[in-house]
C-alpha cells in the first residue's frame, strides 16, 4: 500500500497540471457542500432563535393555569387564581441558571397600568426588571443612564422608557429629568433605550423590580422568568427544567410555570430542520457527482497514457490485482488531497459567509464526515472503473500500443 501511495504521488507531481484541474472539481465539490451546511445550518439556528427565544436566543417562563399551557393557549385563566403573589427571590434565579447551558436567568412583571403625562393619558406597557434582564434584552442607552445597582433593590421612583416611548408620547428625543404618572405615583425618567433587536423595539417603561411595588394595586404580581441558553437547541430542555424547579418553589395550587405553546416550537424546529436537509441533499448531491465525473475522466486517460507501462508491469508478471489496486489507489490519493483542500476551503470562506450574513457560525460534523466519506469513496467508486480497465489490458496488446 505505502508503495502504492508513493507511486500515486509520483504520477500526481508529474501531471501536475491535469491533477489539479482534477482536484478542483473535488475541491468546489467539498467545499460547496461545508458552505452550504454552514449557511443553513447559521440560517436554521438564525430561525429557531427568532421562533423560539429571539434574537437574545432566551425563552420566557410564564405563570399561570395548567391547561393554558397543556392547550396551548395562555390566554385561558378559567382555574381559580391563588390568592398570593409567587415570590421568585434571587437565589432561585441564581439555581435556574445552574442548569446546563443556560447563560443568565431574569424575573420580570409586565403589566399595562394607566400612565399620565400632565393630563394626558398615554398607552404603553410597563415592565418592572431585575438587574439581570438588561443583561440578556437588549438595549442601548440613548440619553441619561441605566439604573443603578442600589437602585434594582429599593423602591426608587424612577424609570427608564423606549426611544418610541419618548417620541410619541413625550414628544421629544431627550425627556430625561421629566416625570410620569404610573398609577399615580411620579417618577422620573432617567435615560432614554434604543432597541438593538427589532422585536423588543414599541412604547415601553421600565422600572426597576422593587418599584412595582409602588403600583403594586395596578399589577397582579404575575411573574415571567426570561431565561437564556447558549443556544436555541438547549432553550426547550432548559425552559422545562426550570419550569418544574419554579414551580416546586410556590404551594401546589392549579397554577404552574411553564413555556407557552412547547408542541408548535417541536414541529416548527422539525419542519425547518427536515426542509433545510431536502434541499442539502438535492445541491450537494450534484456538485458532488460533478467532482466525481472529474476523477474518472482524469483516470481514464492515464490509463490511456500509461498502457505501454501497464502491458511492461504484465509482461514482468505484475497481476491483475497489483494493476488495479495501484490505480485505485492513485484516485483515491487524488480525491482525499482535493478533499482536504475543499474541507479547509469551505470552513474558511463559511466563517466569512455567514459572518456577512450576520447567522452565526456552525461547524457541521456531519458535514465535515460526508466530505471526508466522499472522498474516499469518489476515489473508489469512479476510480475503479478505470483501475479495472488497466487491470484486463492484454500484456500484448498494451505493449504494441502507441
Amino acid at each position: 500500500m505505502k508503495e502504492n501511495i508513493k507511486m500515486a504521488l509520483q504520477s500526481i507531481m508529474t501531471n501536475k497540471m491535469r491533477s489539479i484541474l482534477t482536484m478542483i472539481g473535488i475541491i468546489f465539490g467539498i467545499g460547496a457542500v461545508i458552505v452550504i451546511f454552514s449557511i443553513i445550518n447559521g440560517n436554521t439556528e438564525n430561525m429557531k432563535r427568532q421562533i423560539i427565544g429571539g434574537s437574545s436566543n432566551s425563552i420566557k417562563i410564564d405563570y399561570g393555569p395548567r391547561k393554558s399551557f397543556l392547550s396551548g393557549n395562555a390566554k385561558s385563566d378559567k382555574e381559580s387564581k391563588p390568592d398570593y403573589t409567587p415570590t421568585i427571590s434571587r437565589n432561585a434565579l441564581k439555581q435556574l441558571e445552574t442548569i446546563p447551558n443556560v447563560t443568565a436567568a431574569s424575573l420580570y412583571y409586565q403589566e399595562h397600568p394607566y400612565i399620565f403625562i400632565k393630563d394626558q393619558q398615554i398607552d404603553s406597557d410597563v415592565f418592572a426588571v431585575d438587574n439581570r434582564y438588561f443583561d440578556i434584552v437588549t438595549y442601548s442607552l440613548e440619553q441619561g443612564r441605566f439604573f443603578l445597582s442600589q437602585e434594582y433593590d429599593r423602591m426608587t421612583q424612577v424609570c427608564l422608557v423606549s426611544k418610541e416611548f419618548a417620541i410619541s408620547a413625550l414628544k421629544t428625543e431627550n425627556p430625561v429629568a421629566d416625570f410620569i404618572e404610573i398609577a399615580g405615583v411620579a417618577f422620573k425618567i432617567i435615560g432614554v433605550l434604543s432597541a438593538e433587536m427589532e422585536e423588543e423595539a414599541g412604547k415601553k417603561v421600565f422600572l426597576p423590580i422593587e418599584s412595582a411595588l409602588l403600583v403594586q394595586q395596578q399589577y397582579n404580581h404575575k411573574p415571567t422568568i426570561l431565561l437564556q441558553a447558549e443556544n436555541s437547541e438547549d432553550l426547550e430542555r432548559a425552559g422545562k427544567l426550570a419550569s418544574v424547579t419554579l414551580t416546586g418553589l410556590v404551594p401546589p395550587s392549579n397554577y404552574i410555570f411553564s413555556i407557552k405553546n412547547s408542541d408548535d416550537i417541536k414541529r416548527t424546529t422539525k419542519e425547518i430542520n427536515q426542509s433545510n436537509m431536502v434541499l442539502l441533499g438535492g445541491i450537494a448531491s450534484i456538485s458532488l457527482i460533478v467532482g466525481g465525473i472529474g476523477v474518472m475522466n482524469t483516470m481514464l486517460v492515464s490509463v490511456t497514457e500509461r498502457t505501454g507501462e501497464i502491458g511492461l508491469k504484465k509482461a514482468l508478471g505484475a497481476k491483475k490485482k497489483i494493476i488495479l489496486w495501484q490505480f485505485l489507489t492513485e484516485a483515491i490519493v487524488l480525491t482525499v488531497l482535493g478533499g482536504i483542500i475543499g474541507l479547509i476551503s469551505g470552513l474558511i470562506i463559511s466563517k466569512i459567509s455567514t459572518g456577512y450574513l450576520g447567522y452565526p457560525f456552525i461547524i457541521s460534523y456531519f458535514s465535515i464526515g460526508l466530505s471526508v466519506l466522499f472522498s474516499v469513496s469518489v476515489g473508489i467508486i469512479f476510480g475503479f472503473i478505470p483501475a479495472y480497465r488497466a487491470s484486463k489490458l492484454s500484456p500484448i496488446e498494451a505493449l504494441r500500443y502507441e
